[in-house]
C-alpha cells in the first residue's frame, strides 16, 4: 500500500507540472492538454486521499522516495534483447534426432 501511494503522489506531481508547462504555453492552452492533466489529477487526488487512508489506518507501510520508486520500475531492456529460437520438442508421435539437424539455408538462425 505505501508504494501505491507513493508511485500516486509522484503522478500527481508530474500531473501538476504538466498543467503548469502547458498553461505557460499559448500553442498547448488550446490543445486541452491542461484541461485532460485536470480531470486526470481529480481522479488521482481521490484515489491518492483513499490509499492514504487505507495506509495510515490499516497497513502502516513506509511510503518510498522518488527514488526508490525509480529502481522498481523496468527500464525495459529485456524487451530489447534478441534470443535465438528453439523448436520445441514434439509432444506427440515418433521424436527422430535427423528431423532437428536438417540442413538448410539459415537453418539453426531463427529469431
Amino acid at each position: 500500500m505505501g508504494e501505491a501511494v507513493g508511485f500516486l503522489r509522484e503522478c500527481r506531481s508530474d500531473l501538476r507540472a504538466i498543467q503548469h508547462s502547458s498553461l505557460s504555453k499559448p500553442q498547448l492552452r488550446k490543445s486541452g492538454v491542461a484541461a485532460r492533466a485536470l480531470k486526470e489529477e481529480e481522479s488521482v487526488c481521490e484515489l491518492l486521499q483513499r490509499y492514504t487512508l487505507i495506509n495510515d489506518t490499516v497497513s502502516y507501510q513506509t511510503i518510498p522516495s522518488r527514488q526508490d520508486l525509480q529502481r522498481i520500475i523496468p527500464n525495459g531492456r529485456g524487451v530489447l534483447q534478441m534470443k535465438k529460437f528453439q523448436l520445441p520438442l514434439p509432444k506427440f508421435g515418433p521424436y527422430r534426432e535427423e528431423e532437428t539437424n536438417a540442413s538448410y539455408a539459415r537453418s539453426g538462425a531463427y529469431y
